[in-house]
């Protein structure tokens, strides 16, 4: 990750989250980043989103919808 003139990692804007997937004992999310294309979307553990919370509610949200449609279907 670049780092700024005070020496610390940029931080980037999650655009949105894509998916997400169990690895072991965790989670990991395939998130699209604000101002890069879909080719840039990278695997990310829930940890390096911890100011992404309003992001992982859109997800969740938009996660139940589709599991409510397909069980009314």
């Amino acid at each position: 990750m670049p780092k700024n003139k005070q020496n610390k990692p940029e931080e980037y804007e999650v655009e949105k989250i894509i998916f997400h997937q169990s690895i072991g004992n965790s989670i990991v999310y395939f998130i699209k980043w604000k101002n890069f294309s879909m080719l840039e979307c990278t695997w990310e553990p829930k940890k390096n989103l911890k100011k992404c919370k309003k992001v992982l509610k859109i997800y969740r949200k938009e996660l139940k919808k589709k599991k409510q449609k397909k069980k009314a279907s």
